[in-house]
Protein backbone atom coordinates (compact mmCIF):
# COMPACT_ATOMS: atom_id res chain seq x y z
CA UNK A 1 0.00 0.00 0.00
CA UNK A 2 2.86 2.34 0.99
CA UNK A 3 4.85 1.68 -2.22
CA UNK A 4 2.86 0.98 -5.13
CA UNK A 5 0.25 3.54 -7.12
CA UNK A 6 -2.03 0.51 -8.76
CA UNK A 7 -3.21 -1.20 -5.63
CA UNK A 8 -5.62 1.01 -4.12
CA UNK A 9 -6.83 -1.63 -0.74
CA UNK A 10 -5.24 -4.59 0.35
CA UNK A 11 -6.33 -6.78 3.37
CA UNK A 12 -4.87 -9.29 6.23
CA UNK A 13 -5.45 -11.01 9.57
CA UNK A 14 -5.01 -8.65 12.91
CA UNK A 15 -5.29 -10.17 16.27
CA UNK A 16 -3.01 -7.47 18.30
CA UNK A 17 -2.50 -4.97 15.66
CA UNK A 18 -1.27 -7.13 12.39
CA UNK A 19 -2.99 -4.79 10.45
CA UNK A 20 -2.99 -1.43 12.94
CA UNK A 21 0.78 -1.68 13.57
CA UNK A 22 1.85 -1.96 9.50
CA UNK A 23 -0.62 1.14 9.17
CA UNK A 24 1.26 3.22 11.89
CA UNK A 25 4.73 2.35 10.48
CA UNK A 26 3.76 2.90 6.85
CA UNK A 27 1.53 6.02 7.35
CA UNK A 28 -1.51 4.59 5.37
CA UNK A 29 -5.08 4.13 6.93
CA UNK A 30 -5.95 1.07 8.75
CA UNK A 31 -8.81 -0.46 10.22
CA UNK A 32 -9.93 -3.38 12.36
CA UNK A 33 -13.77 -3.44 12.20
CA UNK A 34 -16.18 -3.95 15.11
CA UNK A 35 -16.62 -7.46 15.98
CA UNK A 36 -18.81 -10.07 18.70
CA UNK A 37 -16.26 -12.65 19.63
CA UNK A 38 -17.23 -15.28 17.38
CA UNK A 39 -15.05 -16.64 14.79
CA UNK A 40 -15.53 -15.05 11.22
CA UNK A 41 -17.36 -16.56 8.76
CA UNK A 42 -15.02 -18.12 6.09
CA UNK A 43 -11.87 -17.74 7.50
CA UNK A 44 -9.30 -20.40 9.25
CA UNK A 45 -7.17 -18.34 11.70
CA UNK A 46 -4.69 -19.27 14.85
CA UNK A 47 -6.62 -17.70 17.25
CA UNK A 48 -10.65 -17.13 16.27
CA UNK A 49 -11.76 -15.05 18.94
CA UNK A 50 -9.62 -12.13 18.40
CA UNK A 51 -8.56 -12.24 15.36
CA UNK A 52 -10.27 -10.38 12.47
CA UNK A 53 -9.99 -9.33 8.64
CA UNK A 54 -8.58 -5.61 8.79
CA UNK A 55 -8.22 -3.33 5.81
CA UNK A 56 -5.35 -1.00 4.27
CA UNK A 57 -5.92 1.71 1.95
CA UNK A 58 -3.81 4.86 1.22
CA UNK A 59 -7.23 6.82 1.27
CA UNK A 60 -10.24 7.31 3.39
CA UNK A 61 -12.30 7.07 0.70
CA UNK A 62 -11.39 3.58 0.19
CA UNK A 63 -11.15 2.15 2.79
CA UNK A 64 -15.32 3.34 3.33
CA UNK A 65 -15.62 1.57 0.47
CA UNK A 66 -13.50 -1.52 1.19
CA UNK A 67 -15.24 -1.81 4.42
CA UNK A 68 -18.98 -1.45 3.74
CA UNK A 69 -18.50 -4.23 0.94
CA UNK A 70 -16.70 -6.09 3.22
CA UNK A 71 -17.92 -6.89 6.74
CA UNK A 72 -20.31 -9.36 6.81
CA UNK A 73 -22.12 -8.06 9.51
CA UNK A 74 -24.85 -4.77 10.20
CA UNK A 75 -24.30 -1.22 11.03
CA UNK A 76 -27.77 -0.52 12.78
CA UNK A 77 -27.43 2.32 9.84
CA UNK A 78 -25.74 4.67 12.03
CA UNK A 79 -23.94 6.24 9.36
CA UNK A 80 -25.44 9.52 10.98
CA UNK A 81 -24.05 8.87 14.51
CA UNK A 82 -21.14 11.42 15.59
CA UNK A 83 -19.51 11.21 19.54
CA UNK A 84 -20.21 13.93 21.79
CA UNK A 85 -16.73 13.08 23.55
CA UNK A 86 -13.51 12.41 22.50
CA UNK A 87 -10.97 11.44 24.94
CA UNK A 88 -7.38 11.08 25.07
CA UNK A 89 -5.52 8.29 27.62
CA UNK A 90 -2.76 10.16 29.63
CA UNK A 91 -1.26 6.68 29.79
CA UNK A 92 -0.72 6.68 25.66
CA UNK A 93 0.95 9.39 25.48
CA UNK A 94 3.65 8.74 22.66
CA UNK A 95 6.94 9.67 24.94
CA UNK A 96 8.00 11.88 21.96
CA UNK A 97 7.53 15.43 22.37
CA UNK A 98 7.43 16.45 18.85
CA UNK A 99 4.82 13.50 17.95
CA UNK A 100 2.27 14.36 20.78
CA UNK A 101 2.32 18.06 19.63
CA UNK A 102 1.12 17.03 16.84
CA UNK A 103 -1.05 14.65 18.10
CA UNK A 104 -3.24 17.27 20.23
CA UNK A 105 -3.57 19.64 18.12
CA UNK A 106 -5.10 17.27 15.44
CA UNK A 107 -7.40 15.93 18.60
CA UNK A 108 -8.47 19.50 20.07
CA UNK A 109 -9.65 20.05 15.79
CA UNK A 110 -11.31 16.79 15.69
CA UNK A 111 -13.22 17.87 19.23
CA UNK A 112 -13.73 20.94 18.10
CA UNK A 113 -15.18 19.92 14.38
CA UNK A 114 -17.51 17.85 16.86
CA UNK A 115 -18.65 20.52 18.53
CA UNK A 116 -16.85 19.49 21.81
CA UNK A 117 -13.47 19.90 23.57
CA UNK A 118 -10.64 17.04 24.15
CA UNK A 119 -10.65 15.54 27.68
CA UNK A 120 -7.62 14.51 29.16
CA UNK A 121 -8.47 10.86 30.85
CA UNK A 122 -6.03 8.60 33.15
CA UNK A 123 -7.15 5.05 32.89
CA UNK A 124 -5.18 4.08 35.81
CA UNK A 125 -6.69 6.75 37.90
CA UNK A 126 -10.28 5.85 36.46
CA UNK A 127 -9.82 2.27 37.40
CA UNK A 128 -8.55 2.92 40.80
CA UNK A 129 -11.81 4.87 41.44
CA UNK A 130 -14.33 2.31 40.06
CA UNK A 131 -12.39 -0.99 41.22
CA UNK A 132 -14.53 -3.18 39.08
CA UNK A 133 -12.91 -6.06 41.09
CA UNK A 134 -11.47 -5.22 43.88
CA UNK A 135 -8.06 -5.64 43.09
CA UNK A 136 -4.51 -3.95 44.57
CA UNK A 137 -3.21 -3.69 41.18
CA UNK A 138 -3.31 -1.00 38.61
CA UNK A 139 -5.09 -1.50 35.62
CA UNK A 140 -2.02 -2.50 32.79
CA UNK A 141 -0.63 -4.81 35.93
CA UNK A 142 -4.17 -6.40 35.88
CA UNK A 143 -4.33 -7.21 32.13
CA UNK A 144 -0.81 -7.88 31.57
CA UNK A 145 -1.08 -11.21 31.09
CA UNK A 146 -4.57 -11.85 29.68
CA UNK A 147 -4.49 -11.13 25.94
CA UNK A 148 -1.35 -13.46 25.58
CA UNK A 149 -2.80 -16.56 28.21
CA UNK A 150 -6.00 -16.67 25.60
CA UNK A 151 -4.17 -16.19 22.32
CA UNK A 152 -1.44 -19.24 23.46
CA UNK A 153 -4.24 -21.58 24.64
CA UNK A 154 -6.61 -20.66 21.84
CA UNK A 155 -3.61 -20.76 19.18
CA UNK A 156 -2.52 -24.51 20.46
CA UNK A 157 -5.96 -25.66 20.21
CA UNK A 158 -6.40 -24.80 16.94
CA UNK A 159 -3.41 -26.32 15.27
CA UNK A 160 -4.36 -29.45 17.07
CA UNK A 161 -5.92 -31.38 13.97
CA UNK A 162 -2.60 -30.31 11.96
CA UNK A 163 -0.63 -31.32 14.85
CA UNK A 164 -2.43 -35.09 14.68
CA UNK A 165 -2.67 -35.44 10.88
CA UNK A 166 1.15 -34.41 10.48
CA UNK A 167 1.83 -37.25 13.32
CA UNK A 168 0.16 -39.97 11.76
CA UNK A 169 1.47 -39.12 8.41
CA UNK A 170 5.33 -38.56 9.25
CA UNK A 171 5.56 -40.56 12.75
CA UNK A 172 7.43 -36.78 13.82
CA UNK A 173 6.58 -34.03 15.01
CA UNK A 174 6.06 -31.06 12.39
CA UNK A 175 8.85 -28.62 12.19
CA UNK A 176 7.48 -25.21 12.91
CA UNK A 177 8.70 -21.57 13.36
CA UNK A 178 10.16 -20.69 16.97
CA UNK A 179 7.28 -18.28 17.30
CA UNK A 180 4.60 -20.72 16.89
CA UNK A 181 6.13 -23.17 19.01
CA UNK A 182 6.58 -20.32 22.19
CA UNK A 183 2.41 -19.82 21.51
CA UNK A 184 2.41 -23.45 21.62
CA UNK A 185 3.86 -23.67 24.96
CA UNK A 186 0.71 -22.27 26.30
CA UNK A 187 -0.75 -25.70 26.66
CA UNK A 188 1.59 -26.30 29.40
CA UNK A 189 0.03 -23.70 31.42
CA UNK A 190 -2.50 -24.13 34.27
CA UNK A 191 -6.65 -24.45 32.88
CA UNK A 192 -7.16 -22.08 35.74
CA UNK A 193 -4.77 -19.42 34.29
CA UNK A 194 -6.59 -19.88 30.78
CA UNK A 195 -10.18 -19.76 32.46
CA UNK A 196 -9.10 -16.47 35.05
CA UNK A 197 -8.24 -14.80 31.51
CA UNK A 198 -11.76 -15.66 29.97
CA UNK A 199 -13.26 -14.14 33.27
CA UNK A 200 -11.00 -11.14 32.77
CA UNK A 201 -11.71 -10.60 28.87
CA UNK A 202 -15.49 -10.38 30.10
CA UNK A 203 -14.30 -8.01 33.06
CA UNK A 204 -12.39 -5.58 30.75
CA UNK A 205 -14.89 -5.12 28.10
CA UNK A 206 -18.03 -4.42 30.90
CA UNK A 207 -15.61 -1.88 32.20
CA UNK A 208 -14.48 -0.61 28.98
CA UNK A 209 -17.95 0.22 27.50
CA UNK A 210 -19.13 1.66 31.18
CA UNK A 211 -15.83 4.04 31.86
CA UNK A 212 -13.80 4.90 29.00
CA UNK A 213 -15.84 4.30 25.44
CA UNK A 214 -19.26 4.46 25.39
CA UNK A 215 -21.92 4.70 22.79
CA UNK A 216 -21.37 8.49 22.45
CA UNK A 217 -17.49 8.78 23.07
CA UNK A 218 -14.33 8.01 21.13
CA UNK A 219 -10.52 7.47 22.64
CA UNK A 220 -8.23 8.92 20.53
CA UNK A 221 -4.10 8.02 21.04
CA UNK A 222 -1.22 9.00 19.31
CA UNK A 223 0.98 6.13 17.50
CA UNK A 224 4.35 5.93 15.81
CA UNK A 225 7.01 3.76 15.14
CA UNK A 226 10.79 4.84 14.78
CA UNK A 227 11.59 0.92 14.73
CA UNK A 228 14.31 0.35 11.71
CA UNK A 229 14.99 -3.35 9.59
CA UNK A 230 17.92 -4.31 10.77
CA UNK A 231 17.00 -4.28 14.16
CA UNK A 232 16.31 -8.15 15.03
CA UNK A 233 14.39 -9.29 17.99
CA UNK A 234 15.66 -12.24 19.87
CA UNK A 235 14.51 -15.69 20.35
CA UNK A 236 10.82 -15.39 21.52
CA UNK A 237 11.42 -17.20 24.64
CA UNK A 238 13.59 -14.10 25.71
CA UNK A 239 11.04 -11.35 24.82
CA UNK A 240 8.35 -9.62 26.97
CA UNK A 241 5.01 -10.57 25.93
CA UNK A 242 2.51 -10.35 29.03
CA UNK A 243 2.57 -6.53 28.44
CA UNK A 244 -0.73 -4.53 27.79
CA UNK A 245 -0.62 -2.44 24.37
CA UNK A 246 -3.22 0.16 23.51
CA UNK A 247 -4.15 -1.59 20.53
CA UNK A 248 -5.97 -5.09 22.97
CA UNK A 249 -8.51 -2.67 23.92
CA UNK A 250 -10.04 -3.12 20.55
CA UNK A 251 -8.88 -6.85 20.27
CA UNK A 252 -10.41 -8.33 22.99
CA UNK A 253 -13.45 -5.73 23.41
CA UNK A 254 -14.36 -5.95 19.79
CA UNK A 255 -14.52 -1.99 19.35
CA UNK A 256 -13.60 -0.74 15.72
CA UNK A 257 -10.40 0.59 15.64
CA UNK A 258 -9.48 3.46 13.09
CA UNK A 259 -5.69 4.21 12.18
CA UNK A 260 -5.53 8.21 10.96
CA UNK A 261 -2.77 9.19 9.27
CA UNK A 262 -2.26 12.74 10.30
CA UNK A 263 1.26 13.80 9.17
CA UNK A 264 5.13 13.42 9.04
CA UNK A 265 7.55 14.68 11.41
CA UNK A 266 11.33 14.74 10.38
CA UNK A 267 14.19 12.72 12.01
CA UNK A 268 18.01 12.19 11.74
CA UNK A 269 18.76 8.90 9.87
CA UNK A 270 21.58 6.52 11.26
CA UNK A 271 20.97 4.97 7.80
CA UNK A 272 20.92 7.71 5.25
CA UNK A 273 23.06 10.11 7.76
CA UNK A 274 20.77 12.74 6.34
CA UNK A 275 17.16 14.01 7.71
CA UNK A 276 14.11 12.01 6.59
CA UNK A 277 10.54 11.88 7.47
CA UNK A 278 8.52 9.72 9.60
CA UNK A 279 4.96 9.26 9.91
CA UNK A 280 2.62 10.08 12.49
CA UNK A 281 -1.02 8.12 13.12
CA UNK A 282 -4.03 8.92 15.21
CA UNK A 283 -5.53 6.34 16.43
CA UNK A 284 -9.26 6.33 16.77
CA UNK A 285 -11.65 3.72 19.33
CA UNK A 286 -15.57 3.44 19.28
CA UNK A 287 -18.43 2.03 20.15
CA UNK A 288 -19.29 -1.59 18.19
CA UNK A 289 -21.26 -0.86 14.90
CA UNK A 290 -20.17 2.59 14.61
CA UNK A 291 -17.26 1.51 11.80
CA UNK A 292 -19.00 3.50 8.79
CA UNK A 293 -19.66 6.56 10.56
CA UNK A 294 -16.79 6.53 12.01
CA UNK A 295 -14.36 5.89 8.57
CA UNK A 296 -16.81 8.94 7.48
CA UNK A 297 -16.52 11.18 9.96
CA UNK A 298 -12.28 10.93 9.79
CA UNK A 299 -12.94 11.23 5.78
CA UNK A 300 -15.14 14.76 6.59
CA UNK A 301 -12.58 15.96 8.92
CA UNK A 302 -9.62 15.31 6.98
CA UNK A 303 -10.85 17.15 4.15
CA UNK A 304 -12.23 20.54 6.18
CA UNK A 305 -8.63 20.44 8.32
CA UNK A 306 -6.08 18.32 6.20
CA UNK A 307 -3.59 17.21 6.23
CA UNK A 308 -5.25 15.07 3.33
CA UNK A 309 -8.34 12.44 2.97
CA UNK A 310 -5.09 10.13 1.72
CA UNK A 311 -1.48 9.98 1.05
CA UNK A 312 0.81 9.38 -1.81
CA UNK A 313 2.53 6.17 -2.59
CA UNK A 314 6.69 6.34 -2.37
CA UNK A 315 9.49 7.64 -0.02
CA UNK A 316 6.94 10.66 1.72
CA UNK A 317 3.46 10.20 2.33
CA UNK A 318 2.40 13.71 1.52
CA UNK A 319 3.54 16.48 -1.56
CA UNK A 320 7.38 17.96 -1.35
CA UNK A 321 8.46 15.80 1.41
CA UNK A 322 6.46 18.39 3.71
CA UNK A 323 6.64 17.53 7.51
CA UNK A 324 4.01 19.23 9.77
Amino acid sequence: MATYPWLDGSLGSDCGGSIRDPAVVFGVAGFRPSHDGIQEENTLVPCPRFQRTGYLTRDMKTLYDLTRHAVRRPFDDRESWRPKRVIAINEYASGRADVDELFTKTAEKLAKFLGTELVNVSLEDTWKRTNPVKTDKGFLAHYAKTFMTVVRKDYYDSGAKFREDYQRKFDAAPFVVQTTRYLWGGATEPLAEYQRALLEVKEHNAWFSENIVDEETIMVLPRFSLDRRDEYLPDPWKREWMVWDSNLHASIGGYPNLMMPIGQLPFDSEISQRQEVFPVTLAITGAHGTDLAMIRLVHDFLAEHGPATGVQPGKSAYPDNMAF
